[in-house]
């Protein structure tokens, strides 16, 4: 994990950047992450998957991943449960890789994301679909 405001590596469960000492919430980084990625899936799709956007997307998605494994990992360290219906990250990067016509690697994200209970029903279709075209 990196810090969000001086890009020093950082212990995944760690919410004070080694390097600057800056204090963040990792629940506020994801939730904010959660609401940029609709945004920006809304507006790389009006704007026919352009290039520039495409890139931003792809960061905004990586970053949404490794911020939900690490509140994952911090409330698994508190005895508590985090196992959403939807994780942004994960489902609009599948259909990013489908809309790519990168079906492997959607298939991947959908395995990586169903062998850890998040939303099965809606992994375990995509799987199906996502084996067929491969074939």
């Amino acid at each position: 994990m990196h810090c969000f405001e001086c890009g020093a590596d950082s212990p995944h469960d760690s919410i004070i950047c080694p390097k600057c000492g800056n204090e963040y919430k990792v629940e506020d980084k994801y939730f904010n992450n959660l609401q940029r990625i609709e945004e920006k899936w809304k507006e790389l799709r009006s704007n026919n998957f352009e290039p520039k956007l495409k890139d931003d997307f792809w960061r905004l998605c990586m970053e949404g991943k490794e911020l939900f494994w690490m509140v994952h990992n911090a409330y698994i360290k508190t005895g508590l449960s985090f196992r959403p219906k939807s994780v942004p990250a994960y489902e609009r990067t599948v259909m990013f890789l489908e809309h790519e016509k990168k079906y492997r690697d959607a298939l991947r994200n959908c395995e990586e994301a169903n062998k850890f209970k998040i939303d099965t029903n809606w992994y375990n279709k995509r799987i199906v679909k996502l084996s067929k075209l491969i074939k």
